[in-house]
């Protein structure tokens, strides 16, 4: 039989080498990095769940703009590219530290 393949891809799955195919993948950039941070967040008037994208609360209304904040992309130590939620290097260690909004 010919065509396929018969590996079994479970235990790679969840890596990061598969994050960052991925992010390329469906980006066509380079760079980018599946995030596992989830993709709701709560409305700081009524508390009700609602998506990242969100401009205003279907349950109360209230204008929910996100604040952005500006993280850095790289490492300022060993330059290695960093995903969106990484507060530590995952090559150095270090310590990346996000402006307050």
């Amino acid at each position: 039989m010919t065509g396929g393949s018969n590996r079994d891809l479970r235990g790679v799955q969840g890596s990061q080498e598969v994050k960052d195919a991925l992010g390329s993948f469906l980006t066509g950039r380079s760079g980018y990095r599946v995030s596992d941070a989830p993709l709701f967040r709560s409305c700081p008037g009524c508390k009700q769940r609602i998506t990242e994208v969100t401009k205003f609360c279907p349950h109360c209304g209230l204008a929910v703009q996100k604040q952005e904040v500006q993280r850095p992309k790289n490492c300022p130590k060993c330059k290695a590219t960093l995903a969106l939620d990484q507060n530590f290097c995952t090559e150095c260690g270090t310590k990346i530290d996000v402006p307050s909004a």
